[in-house]
Order: structure tokens, then C-alpha cells, then sequence
């Protein structure tokens, strides 16, 4: 009879379907099977099986706004789950795919600073958490555009931000998170994002994204437009795809291609803004609580143009954009963008600022997004469209026809781009009353923006997991331009890279060397006066005895490679910045057996150390902040792409500081 049991099973399990005897494999064994040699390491362990794959209609609007559109199965390239406790997310932790921020977001003039110690992977999730502090009791860096360092200590908030910059970059795709929105939908003041910016560009560092955000263009002229609105409009394009002029930087030695625009494009998966709507148009349209779905891209198109058609029945989508007409929520409503740019004629035709245009729209949430889990999801196509999703409902798309050409007869703007740019993922919780109202005696703290997982998914036959792919390469310039992108010395480990074609420094801000002075045969300290941190490390570099300098009040102190040590200043506003130099190609600062530099041009008169009746430069002006706008990444920048030294008068100085040390 046990005989007879055994067959009898055995026959049953004979008749079950292959794949019901078959366990799942991992999602990176799916990644490998569907894309030989694409890396694996960027999967999670912890997504479950049946998230390997998504299915996404990729084509065309008109083929995919239909009842049962065609879909392609993407493979999940990226993803965290976060069920790891407790993961070390600061800078200096090691985490090999996020950094935790620590630094005041000063474009959009916050009301909290960013500490590592407010993101925290907890009960399998990310965690960033807003609280109240002691004013004075915390305290941040700030970069400005002019290559300052602020140190920000008065805040009385603190939040959480989070990044990928460097570390995990992708190009095109689909990208998923499932989050849970803080506070109340009802209180304005907290602003949630989840968002995504070239990584030629570092959020909140000013410096490194003049010039770069939020360019998506490789165009050579057409930048024209905006430049009436002075030094509140755009920056010019750092890299553009006109010919670099004699003098002008050289790409080759960054790993640039010749002849191709780069910048730092934004698209915004979500950024919500809560509260009771007042003052919109009397017809039905999306109330707060909403999130917008903006791509803001530069250079602006002509005043007169507009994104969108606008008649006595109301502003519509233009060529290039589309709104749902089929299968959404009864409570998700869409609209365009709501923003009056300063080309606008209404508030809905041109959305942007003085320094970029914003193509987007809004969607109403309902309150259950505050107390449960929502997906939030963005198909990317590459220089084609964007298409935005809410719980996998279509809500919006921009494609390449509305970044067409525009003339307005003065002025003629080519195509902008989609963009194609390696982008990276940052998830941040802020205040700022230039994003909307804030209640702050009605808002509860603490207070969490949760993130229960991000996914991405590419197609297996173009997978771009990287951060310097060989089309839009990345690695060599931020190598060579550290003192543009970091701020400490734990931040150096952000960047693996050695710079193999050019001298280079790393800096430190609100730290100050001892000692090590190099000094003239009668006995002064060798210094410069000079405009910036960037020159006092330009001028260093050309000093075959120089290995480190100290940038202070607009004094550039010479150091040598040893004898010195780092003391920590961390006073208000801006203060001293101190870096090492690094020989090109060499992994170990520059000793005093470095080879000399070429020859230098003839020397001037070196500015004298000062004395009791040579009282030092007065301090630097702070720059004025800016202007409240509504967007959350206006900046203010340098276009400075680390070249030449820029100024005949530092050059010579810097030759008359050879010489003496030559006497």
C-alpha cells in the first residue's frame, strides 16, 4: 500500500507545471540570464522575485493611450529595499550606494539643515526625519556659487537628505518608489521630493551646477535668451557644443568629448506641497495637497513662446504633452504646471524663472497618502519622453516636440534635449517658504518621509547603470575638479577617480593649516592675494615647493608638503578653506621631489604679508541669497570650469613667488 501512495504522488507531481517545481531566482540571476555582463551588485537581494521585471508600455503616446497598450518587459537594474537596519549613510561610511547630506540647501533659502543623523533604514525603510532643534545647536556648510563656504548654525530645524550622486547613476528607463508622505495634507509647510539631476552637477553645491543646471542641450548658440535679467538670469552653458575658443578649457584632459553640450538636467519624480487651495481657476482643476512632475531644463526658450494652447475655453497642453484621458481615480486629477514665469502671459502657458523653463504638471492626492503607502513612477526615454505615473496610473508626458525649435523672429532657441544625461536619485524632507506657505506652529514634529523601496528597470538590451558612461563621460572632470563637489575630508572618499591628466587639488572647508609656511629669503611668508579658494589652489599647484595652502580672507597662504597640521574653524558665514595638492596621475599628494612646473611667465611684485600697519583685505561680501522663487533648485553659480588661471595678475604673482624661492 506505501507503495502504491508513493507512485500515485510521484504521478501527481509528474502533472504540476515545471515552473511550480522551480523556485524563483534571485532578481540579479534574472539580470544575468537577460543581460549577460550587466552588474549585478546594483540589485538588492531583498527584492522579491516577482518585482525582477516590469511591464511598460514604452512606445509612443498615441500606441499607448489605448485600453490594452502594448508592453515591453523591463529587468530591474537598480534597487533597494532597505531592510537592512540601520545602514551608515554619511559621508564617510562607505555606503556604496547613498550619501547622507550634511549641508544648508541655500538656493531655495531652507528653513532646516541636512545632518547625516536624520536618515536613518529602520523597520525596512528610509527614514528622513524633520525635528526641532536649539537654534545654534547644529550646524551645516553651505557652498555658494563664488566657491564660499558658509557654515550654518541657526536654523533651529533639522531634516534629512539623501543622495546617489557618484555612486549610482542611470541613464533612461523606468524608476519606481512606494513612499509614505509626512505630516498632514491639510498643514501647509513640508516639502517631500524624490528627484533626479545629471551627475556633472552636486545638489546644494553651488558651485559645482553654475553653469551645468539645468542644461540639456548640445547646441552651439541660442543661449542668448534671459540675459536682460543680469545676474539674477541664467548662467551661460559651461560646456556648449560651439568650438572652445583658444584660451578655454581643455576638454581632452577631463575626458570630455569635443564639441558636445553637457549639463545638469532635473526631472522631478515628486515634490509635494500640502495645504487647502485658494485663488484657482473656477473650473475643475487639481486642490491642494498635489505634487508637481516638472522637467526644468535650460536655455529658456523666446519670451512670446509658450509651452502650451491657450484659448477662451482655457490653457490646454501643446504639441509634445498630454494629460490622462482614460482610466484614472475619480480623485486624481491633473493639470498643467500652475507658475507664472517671466515670459508668461497667464499662469499656465510659460511656467519657469529667469533662469530655466519648467514643463510639468500637478496631480491631487488624497489623504491616504499620508497615511499609507503610494508608488510614485517615471518612464524615461532618452532624448524622446518623459511619462509620469501615480499607483500606475498615467498622469503626465513631455516628449521631444515640445523642446522643439523657437523663434520669436529676435531670437532663435534650437531643440532642447530630453535629457540624456546619467542622472542620479536624491530623496530629501525641507521647509521653505520660496516653495510655498508654512505653518510652522501647525506642523507636528517630529515628523518622517518614508521610502519603503526604489526600483529601476531598463531594457535588457540597453542597460546604462553608470555614472561616467563612455558617451557622457564624468569621472575625469570631477577628479580634476574636486574643490567644486566636496567640502570635507571624509567627502573625498565620494570620489574614487585619480586625476591623470592635470594637477589637481583637494580642499577642506572651515579648516585652517599650522605652520608649514613657505617663506621669501627675508623671512616674509610667501602669500598671494587672490579672489577665490579655486585660484589660491591654481596658484599652489604652479609652486614646485608648494604641497598645500590655506585660502583666508582673500589671502592665499603657500605651504609645504609637511611641517603643518589641520586645526577646525568653524566660525559663522564663510571661513578659511585649506587643501593638498595632487601631481597629475598621482594617487599621494605632491611632495617636496615633485618635478617643477614649466616655466613660468616673468615675475611682478608678490603682495607683502601683512603687518600691523598693512591691515589684511577686508572680509569677503556675503552673496546676496536668492531671490524666493518656487522651485526648489534655483541657484546661484560660477561658470568657472577649473581651466587656466583666469587673471594675468595672479599669473605674474605666481611667477614672482617662483623666483624668490629660486634666490
Amino acid at each position: 500500500m506505501a507503495a502504491l501512495f508513493a507512485l500515485a504522488a510521484a504521478l501527481l507531481l509528474a502533472s504540476q507545471p515545471i515552473a511550480a517545481l522551480t523556485p524563483p531566482i534571485p532578481c540579479s540571476e534574472a539580470l544575468a540570464l537577460a543581460a549577460p555582463g550587466a552588474d549585478q551588485s546594483w540589485v538588492d537581494a531583498a527584492t522579491p522575485p516577482d518585482a525582477c521585471t516590469a511591464e511598460v508600455c514604452t512606445g509612443p503616446f498615441e500606441e499607448c493611450d489605448v485600453d490594452a497598450p502594448p508592453t515591453s518587459a523591463l529587468q530591474l537594474v537598480f534597487s533597494d529595499e532597505f531592510e537592512e537596519e540601520g545602514q551608515g549613510l554619511a559621508a564617510g561610511e562607505g555606503n556604496p550606494r547613498w550619501t547622507a547630506g550634511n549641508m544648508w540647501y541655500s538656493g531655495t533659502e531652507d528653513m532646516e539643515v541636512y545632518l547625516p543623523e536624520q536618515v536613518t533604514t529602520q523597520n525596512g525603510s528610509l527614514s528622513l526625519a524633520i525635528e526641532r532643534t536649539s537654534p545654534g545647536s547644529v550646524w551645516a556648510l553651505s557652498q555658494q556659487g563664488d566657491g564660499t563656504v558658509w557654515n550654518v548654525t541657526d536654523k533651529g530645524l533639522k531634516s534629512g537628505y539623501v543622495d546617489s550622486w557618484n555612486k549610482a547613476c542611470f541613464t533612461g528607463g523606468y524608476v519606481e518608489a512606494r513612499v509614505q508622505l509626512p505630516g498632514e495634507p491639510d498643514v501647509p509647510g513640508f516639502w517631500p521630493a524624490l528627484w533626479l539631476m545629471g551627475n556633472l552637477g552636486r545638489a546644494g553645491h553651488l558651485q559645482s551646477t553654475g553653469g551645468m543646471w539645468p542644461y540639456s542641450y548640445d547646441e552651439c548658440g541660442g543661449d542668448e535668451v534671459g540675459r536682460e535679467f543680469g545676474a539674477a538670469g541664467p548662467i551661460p552653458q559651461r560646456f556648449s557644443a560651439c568650438p572652445d575658443p583658444p584660451a578655454g578649457p581643455d576638454r581632452a584632459r577631463w575626458g570630455l568629448h569635443a564639441g558636445q553640450g553637457r549639463g545638469a538636467p532635473e526631472i522631478d519624480l515628486l515634490e509635494v506641497k500640502t495645504g487647502v487651495s485658494v485663488n484657482l481657476p473656477n473650473r475643475k482643476t487639481p486642490r491642494l495637497p498635489f505634487t508637481l512632475l516638472p522637467l526644468h531644463v535650460a536655455p529658456m526658450q523666446p519670451a512670446g513662446t509658450f509651452w502650451t494652447v491657450t484659448n477662451e475655453s482655457g490653457t490646454f497642453p501643446g504639441p509634445g504633452q498630454h494629460l490622462p484621458k482614460r482610466g484614472h481615480p475619480e480623485w486624481l486629477w491633473t493639470d498643467l504646471e500652475f507658475w507664472k514665469g517671466p515670459y508668461a502671459t497667464n499662469e499656465q502657458n510659460r511656467p519657469g524663472d529667469k533662469m530655466r523653463d519648467v514643463a510639468g504638471a500637478y496631480a491631487q492626492l488624497e489623504p491616504s497618502f499620508w497615511s499609507s503607502y503610494h508608488t510614485f513612477g517615471l518612464h524615461w526615454a532618452p532624448g524622446q519622453h518623459l511619462r509620469w505615473f501615480i499607483d500606475g496610473n498615467f498622469v503626465y508626458e513631455i516628449n521631444s516636440e515640445a523642446l522643439k525649435e523657437y523663434s520669436n523672429g529676435t531670437y532663435t532657441v534650437p531643440p532642447r534635449l530630453i535629457p540624456v544625461e546619467p542622472m542620479y536619485l536624491i530623496m530629501n524632507l525641507a521647509l521653505s517658504r520660496s516653495f510655498g506657505p508654512v505653518k510652522l506652529d501647525d506642523l507636528t514634529f517630529p515628523s518622517q518621509f518614508t521610502i519603503d523601496y526604489v526600483r529601476v528597470y531598463q531594457d535588457p538590451a540597453n542597460v546604462s547603470v553608470s555614472c561616467s558612461p563612455p558617451d557622457f563621460p564624468t569621472e575625469q572632470y570631477i577628479a580634476c575638479n574636486r574643490d567644486l563637489y566636496l567640502l570635507t575630508q571624509e567627502e573625498q572618499a565620494l570620489v574614487n577617480a585619480t586625476c591623470v591628466n592635470t594637477t589637481s587639488c583637494r580642499q577642506e572647508a572651515h579648516v585652517r593649516y599650522i605652520g608649514g609656511d613657505l617663506t621669501a629669503p627675508d623671512g616674509n611668508l610667501l602669500t598671494a592675494q587672490v579672489p577665490s579658494a579655486r585660484d589660491c589652489c591654481l596658484a599652489c599647484q604652479q609652486l614646485a615647493a608648494c604641497g598645500a595652502y590655506t585660502f583666508d580672507q582673500r589671502l592665499c597662504y603657500f605651504k609645504g608638503a609637511t611641517n603643518w597640521t589641520r586645526e577646525g574653524s568653524k566660525g559663522p558665514t564663510d571661513g578659511p578653506l585649506s587643501g593638498v595638492v595632487y601631481d597629475a596621475g598621482a594617487a599621494q599628494p605632491r611632495r617636496l621631489t615633485a618635478p617643477p612646473p614649466p616655466p613660468a611667465p616673468a615675475p611682478s611684485p608678490v603682495p607683502a604679508r601683512p603687518t600691523s600697519s598693512s591691515p589684511p583685505p577686508a572680509p569677503l561680501p556675503a552673496p546676496a541669497p536668492s531671490s524666493g522663487i518656487m522651485q526648489r533648485r534655483s541657484l546661484l553659480g560660477s561658470s568657472s570650469g577649473g581651466g587656466a588661471l583666469h587673471s594675468i595678475r595672479l599669473a605674474a604673482a605666481v611667477a614672482a613667488l617662483a623666483l624668490l624661492l629660486l634666490l
